[in-house]
């Protein structure tokens, strides 16, 4: 790609006065890599090294639209112990639905039998038991 492809496509997409160079007043997503690390120092090929050996782990600071969302490996605005909270409660909900008795019956419409369909069974057979019995049985052509 020419070296200012991406300004030549802002201009032609009209978008150059919003984004396309590091200007002041125009919107920027910036990553800044952690180069100074174990594992990829010292670089003799910056983007050889950046293509395959970093990973996301080496990302130190994120700024989306000019503002800081991602400081010194930290997310900036963010809850994460109330986030984290949130996912717990959230797998919960998902147990007790999987656990919970089967939603069986006509309104609303439900295909499920009356034993305990979601719940896998382990200690039998995987394809029968609890099987729709509504469907009929597969079977193999030759």
């Amino acid at each position: 790609m020419h070296r200012d492809g991406h300004h030549r496509g802002c201009r032609g997409s009209g978008l150059l006065n919003k984004v396309g160079t590091l200007t002041p007043g125009k919107e920027a997503d910036i990553v800044v890599l952690d180069a100074r690390n174990i594992n990829t120092w010292p670089m003799n090929n910056v983007p050889g090294t950046i293509v395959t050996m970093m990973n996301p782990r080496h990302v130190r600071d994120v700024l989306i639209a000019g503002k800081v969302v991602y400081w010194k490996g930290k997310l900036v605005g963010w809850n994460i112990d109330r986030v984290l909270t949130q996912v717990e409660q959230a797998r919960e909900r998902v147990l007790a639905r999987i656990n919970g008795p089967a939603k069986i019956g006509k309104v609303p419409k439900f295909n499920n039998s009356s034993s305990n369909p979601y719940r896998p069974n382990f200690l039998a057979s995987c394809c029968f038991t609890g099987q729709n019995k509504a469907s009929p049985e597969y079977v193999l052509r030759p």
